[in-house]
């Protein structure tokens, strides 16, 4: 699955750091320290192990009745499973949960269903049960579910149609019917389903009939493949489609009517098609499903979902403006990634959640691999460090890290793992192997996985085995070190040269690693001036390396010329933080704008950015420095993530937090300066171009830039090339709405009149939270939760913003007074953006203590609201550090 990372993960970028890296954690010391949940709607890894050794081989037959105008609706289960010789414990457990029972029989006998039916399981006897098969049927209703967990319907406000979907990972399918919701339990379907006439339905597999009932549709659907019930899928409603084939394999693009002429149904197609070609021959096992289905749909939580050949993208991908290069190479690559999961977790699934890494980490690292080598979008590698890596970065240095393989005992701590470390960290660990093993033997071990263990569920060692197999290595070594334990080792090349000037030579060269020593390959590049190019930097050799050592030397660097700049993970094989040596640094320093490959410069500013979240650099030299270069650079991607680190970030992201009260106002007029003359000079209609003018609108804080960024709504004073359409109209209103413009409600109001959808609506709250003087009157509706969730999402998504802290104060206390009520709140997943979003970062000494006493004084906080506190109180610490560095001379300067 596609995360939207959590908001904590989104402060990756913008405010890390922390004085050395944190001790690496072993499987075992993580153990200790992780209690499982004992809430009911929490699935412990106790409770799953015992229900595994229970029963086996399931299948469902499932019927549902839908309707247009319901707010709940009807369906009847009928489970067989084998009950095991000797099975243990006294009962056997269905999840079930907010639904109501109505019908309950046991292999031909009906039992009372209250007595059996708790809110969250139906609990059978095993006394009820016999030796091996099973039937037990059961008809249920439920209703529908608004936060995106379970069974979610939405009405579109454009034309009143009425939309279904399903998302269940990690544990939400027995929020929409009874089963055994858990991996390792995988399942056979076969699914019926009544509906109106006009709506379309999308499941796991193709229809294999549709006939009319009663004014209806009965659509029926041929018993699937075995899968496990986080996979499972029904989307419904009247939704536009696109169709295709790949190969022979059926394809189709669902997405709703009102939005419909924004899909690039085109594009989307092409790069399915690519990817299947692309992923059959890599993996030496062709797709292993009937048909493959992706449906867009509204109020999605993530970013996408691999439900079995029924694959579901959230609208956020779908640009109601011309998008960019790099947004339509980021659907890509959601496409890709989603696509991988059909072998990395729907063909073989890990067994529980701990394994986890086995769906994500590869999802992530095949999609960056697919794009580049079987799309038409490139530079999908810099795009990885650029986003993922750097998230991995920061979270592998923060309290809350966590091996890539830990210990996992509930589904709360499962949804606390889709984060940087399972994604990012992953995928770096597996980019890494791939470099060591080489690209033939890491090929040949996913071949002999999948052909082992197609349609099973795997652990660590299942994976490993089979790669050692291909390459002839012992992997057990390596498997410890970078999957089993946490933290992340810095890397510095320390070097020396002698000669005459401009004749020197390399004399002596090791690389020092810190933290606790791991095995790595890398490259080492080495850069001097450019030939034939006065000024710009190359890069003139490079050094394959692999060291584990504290120090290890690198005899061939020794004779050769002595460069300029150095840089010890050249290609980006190696995850490792660099530190720049003090020769390399003065360069970086002076030459950033001139070095000629765009990936070897994102890592510099990269670099530079770490060493100033690190107290290592003071904020404003990086500003100085960002404000000297950033106008040179033209490579979107590194131009995003510098334009990122002065203007985009708002109040958690930027420079600007980390400077002290004295510099902040100037710098901050500066960025403004800088980024209006730059949209002014960027190429018309170009990426860039809209690169700046989002930095921009961020930026805005002066009488005459504020009244010209209001011309724009008129038509006025837009720089050509610019296209000024609808999303880009409500950024316009919410920079103005920011920095409390007087017009912002009536702009608003307007607005939302001409884009009455539901983006228009989403839009216009996250508008109107931003107008300072409405802040009191948006929290009280967060406190109450007067809307539903997808909607205040949107207000707590913008609540907090750089230049109105100040009239965001009274939900400081707010926010600390309602972590204790998170964990009783029925909508789990508001309590958990909730924890994330509204954490109050001021960068004062209070917050860090207020956060250390409600963590202190509530101690069964559920693992991922404990988990945002702990993240937001590090950073705090960490923004103070920063701060407290005034006008000291900065290391390494």
């Amino acid at each position: 699955m596609k995360l939207l990372p959590a908001l904590w993960t989104a402060f990756a970028l913008a405010i890390a750091g922390c004085s050395s890296t944190p001790a690496s954690r072993t499987h075992s010391e993580s153990e200790k320290e992780v209690a499982a949940s004992t809430s009911p709607s929490v699935l412990t890894r106790a409770s799953a192990t015992l229900r595994a050794k229970q029963i086996a081989g399931v299948s469902m037959t499932l019927w549902f009745g839908l309707d247009a105008e319901r707010e709940d609706y009807e369906g009847r289960a009928t489970v067989h499973f084998e009950l095991k010789p000797s099975a243990p414990g006294t009962a056997l457990l269905f999840d079930f949960e907010e639904g109501s029972l109505q019908r309950l029989i046991v292999n031909g006998r009906t039992l009372e269903a209250a007595p059996h039916f708790d809110g969250h399981h139906i609990s059978l006897p095993l006394a009820e049960l016999q030796p091996g098969a099973n039937r037990v049927e059961m008809a249920f209703t439920h209703p529908f579910i608004h936060n995106g967990r379970g069974f979610h319907r939405f009405k579109d406000p454009a034309d009143g149609q009425v939309y279904l979907y399903t998302h269940f990972e990690p544990y939400d399918a027995h929020r929409m019917f009874p089963c055994f919701d858990q991996p390792d339990l995988r399942a056979t379907y076969e699914l019926t389903v009544e509906a109106p006439k006009s709506w379309s339905i999308v499941a796991n597999t193709r229809e294999r009939e549709i006939s009319n009932v009663d004014g209806r549709r009965s659509w029926q659907f041929p018993r699937s493949a075995a899968f496990s019930t986080y996979l499972f899928a029904l989307h419904a409603g009247d939704y536009k489609s696109w169709k295709g084939d790949a190969a022979g394999i059926p394809i189709r693009l669902f997405a709703r009517r009102s939005l419909a002429r924004y899909v690039d149904s085109a594009e989307w197609l092409d790069t399915t098609r690519r990817g299947l070609a692309y992923f059959g021959k890599y993996f030496s096992y062709e797709y292993p499903f009937v048909k493959y289905d992706q449906v867009i749909v509204p109020d999605f939580n993530a970013g996408a979902m691999e439900n079995v050949a029924a694959i579901t993208f959230s609208e956020r991908y779908v640009s109601r403006d011309r998008p960019t290069l790099e947004q339509r190479r980021r659907i890509a690559g959601v496409i890709l990634h989603e696509m991988a999961h059909m072998w990395f977790g729907d063909l073989v699934t890990m067994k529980w959640w701990n394994g986890l890494w086995l769906n994500e980490s590869f999802a992530t690292f095949m999609a960056h691999k697919s794009l580049d080598e079987a799309t038409k979008f490139g530079g999908s590698w810099q795009g990885f460090f650029s986003g993922s890596k750097q998230s991995a970065y920061f979270e592998d240095q923060l309290v809350t890290t966590h091996p890539i393989e830990g210990p996992v005992l509930d589904t709360d701590q499962a949804t606390a793992n889709f984060d940087g470390i399972t994604y990012g960290k992953g995928a770096s660990a597996l980019k890494q192997l791939n470099f060591l093993l080489g690209d033939d033997d890491f090929r040949e071990g996913l071949a002999r996985y999948f052909g082992k263990f197609a349609f099973k569920n795997t652990g660590i060692h299942d994976f490993m085995q089979a790669l050692g197999e291909a390459s002839n290595r012992d992997l057990t070594a390596w498997q410890k070190a970078w999957l089993q334990t946490s933290g992340v080792n810095g890397l510095r090349a320390d070097w020396k040269c002698e000669g005459a000037p401009g004749r020197q030579k390399v004399t002596s060269f090791e690389l020092v690693q810190s933290g606790t020593p791991r095995m790595h390959k890398t490259q080492i590049g080495l850069y001097g001036p450019a030939r034939g190019k006065p000024g710009q930097v190359a890069l003139t050799q490079t050094l394959a390396a692999e060291y584990s050592a504290e120090r290890t030397p690198v005899a061939e660097a020794v004779g050769l010329a002595c460069p300029s700049f150095v840089y010890p993970n050249h290609g980006d094989f190696d995850y490792v933080r660099v530190d720049l040596d003090p020769v390399s640094l003065a360069t970086a320093r002076t030459q950033l704008a001139h070095f000629e490959d765009p990936l070897i410069r994102a890592m510099i500013w990269h670099t530079l950015w770490e060493m100033t979240r690190y107290s290592q650099l003071k904020a404003a030299d990086y500003a100085a420095i960002a404000v000297a270069h950033v106008s040179q650079e033209t490579d979107p991607q590194t131009l995003q993530q510098v334009v990122d680190t002065l203007a985009r970030g708002g109040n958690l992201g930027t420079v600007l937090r980390l400077l002290s009260d004295a510099d902040r106002g100037a710098v901050a007029t500066r960025i403004e300066k800088l980024t209006f003359a730059n949209l002014n000079r960027a190429p018309a209609g170009s990426d860039n171009q809209v690169t700046w003018f989002k930095a921009a609108l961020a930026s805005i804080r002066e009488p005459a830039t504020i009244r010209r960024v209001r011309s724009w709504l008129e038509g006025q004073s837009i720089p050509a090339g610019l296209k000024i359409e609808q999303d880009r109209r409500w950024e316009i209103i919410k920079a103005l709405a920011r920095v409390a413009h007087p017009e912002a409600s009536a702009l608003i109001a307007g607005e939302l009149k001409r884009d009455n959808t539901d983006s228009g609506e989403k839009s216009a709250i996250g508008a109107q939270t931003l107008v300072p003087a409405d802040k009191g009157a948006w929290l009280a509706h967060l406190q109450a939760q007067y809307l539903p969730y997808p909607k205040l999402r949107e207000v707590m998504s913008h609540f907090y913003s750089l230049g109105s802290l100040e009239s965001s104060r009274a939900a400081i206390d707010a926010y600390f007074g309602m972590i204790p009520r998170l964990a009783e709140l029925k909508d789990e997943q508001f309590s958990r953006f909730y924890a994330d979003a509204m954490f109050p970062h001021y960068c004062e000494p209070t917050i860090v203590e207020r956060s250390t006493t409600v963590l202190d004084a509530n101690p069964k906080l559920p693992t991922s609201i404990a988990k945002s506190l702990k993240i937001g109180r590090q950073i705090e610490e960490r923004c103070l550090k920063a701060r407290e560095m005034g006008g000291k001379t900065a290391a390494g300067t």
